[in-house]
């Protein structure tokens, strides 16, 4: 298709000589020089007809960065699926360096991504109902299991549909799964009282942050906390939104992580999230164009309907686009067998002021603030 493409504009009267092409799991990919002159505009006038005669799904071209060279990518007449045990298998994420590595899925070309957690912080994925969010949350959980043991890092879950029971009574987890608004509530609240209680330990050791702590004194596992469909929880449990608030601003540091997804569109439950500086966005392309313009800060439209399933975007800083891919249920006991161990539940406080430390900083004060709302 890309070489049809190719013969297409130059019969158009748009010379162009091909210098490499190449293949992503659903897309061809050209990178293409003018032979007379930049006609990038008389290009974007005839793509919605060259698409109809040729039959392709959709063209995206792009002018690459320092050079007038053109980017083509258009849909591949048969797609390639994506598994994560391939990924996960391959020299790209055994090599990574990351600290907490995750791998979603490939870029447009082909080659696997893999991000550091770490860097994002915490996590929102955005899309409506089986788009994916599901699968990216597996392969998150999936990447961190293979690359980290049980002391270097906890999981705290939660999935009203039932779709991470396969992980319970493992070792790595730090509580049982959780089923209800009731439990999210009190773990979010112990959460918070496990943030105040390592930043006075860093207070203490004279540790900055995790890491800091890490290289200094001693172990102290990450905790990485998966919410799906966050937002039934924010409307069953009120408090669940300042507990939320809170670790956002400060879990980071201490090594505690919110990993949040939700298929509804409405923004104004959400805006709050906006406000934190330490948050990624991971959004599917099933989002409507206006509502993935706020969370990746792009003014390109184009771009927004550019081969690909998501878009990541890092901390407002850095904007990937990414093909995600499956995780089979078989893999996914594969991984979890040696680590079968049976799991108690975090103790269950009402969280009354005797159950608050004595010695407390500005940040537990203001958290004590929302708590008595």
């Amino acid at each position: 298709m890309i070489s049809q493409v190719a013969n297409y504009l130059n019969v158009h009267g748009l010379k162009v000589k091909m210098i490499h092409q190449g293949r992503g799991p659903r897309c061809e990919l050209a990178e293409l020089v003018w032979i007379d002159e930049n006609q990038s505009r008389e290009l974007e006038k005839i793509i919605p007809q060259m698409m109809e005669e040729l039959g392709c799904k959709s063209v995206i071209s792009e002018n690459l960065p320092e050079t007038e060279n053109l980017l083509l990518e258009i849909s591949a007449e048969q797609e390639s699926p994506l598994d994560f045990e391939t990924l996960s298998a391959g020299e790209v994420f055994k090599k990574t360096h990351a600290l907490l590595p995750v791998c979603f899925g490939t870029d447009v070309s082909g080659i696997p991504q893999v991000f550091d957690l770490y860097q994002m912080r915490h996590l929102l994925l955005l899309g409506t109902s089986g788009c994916g969010k599901t699968s990216a949350l597996k392969a998150l959980i999936l990447s961190l299991v293979l690359k980290k043991n049980i002391d270097e890092i906890k999981f705290i879950l939660f999935n009203a549909d039932g779709e991470f029971d396969i992980y319970n009574q493992q070792s790595y987890l730090l509580a049982p799964v959780l089923n209800t608004p009731e439990q999210v509530h009190e773990t979010l609240a112990w959460l918070c009282e496990e943030t105040e209680r390592r930043r006075l330990l860093f207070q203490k050791s004279g540790s900055r942050h995790i890491r800091d702590y890490h290289n200094h004194v001693g172990q102290l596992p990450y905790i990485i906390v998966v919410l799906d469909e966050f937002l039934s929880l924010m409307q069953q449990e009120s408090m669940i939104k300042n507990y939320m608030s809170l670790l956002l601003q400060k879990g980071g540091a201490c090594g505690i992580f919110l990993v949040l997804s939700t298929s509804d569109n409405d923004y104004e439950k959400i805006s709050f999230l906006q406000r934190s500086d330490f948050l990624s966005v991971l959004v599917f392309q099933s989002q409507p164009t206006e509502f993935s313009k706020i969370f990746l800060k792009s003014k390109n439209p184009l771009f927004l309907f550019s081969q690909g399933d998501a878009w990541l975007n890092i901390c407002q800083s850095s904007l990937k686009r990414i093909h995600t891919c499956r995780v089979s249920t078989e893999y996914i006991k594969q991984v979890l067998t040696p680590y079968g161990k049976e799991i108690f539940p975090l103790p269950a406080n009402k969280y009354s002021e005797k159950a608050i430390p004595t010695k407390t900083s500005s940040v537990w004060d203001n958290f004590l603030k929302w708590w008595k709302q």
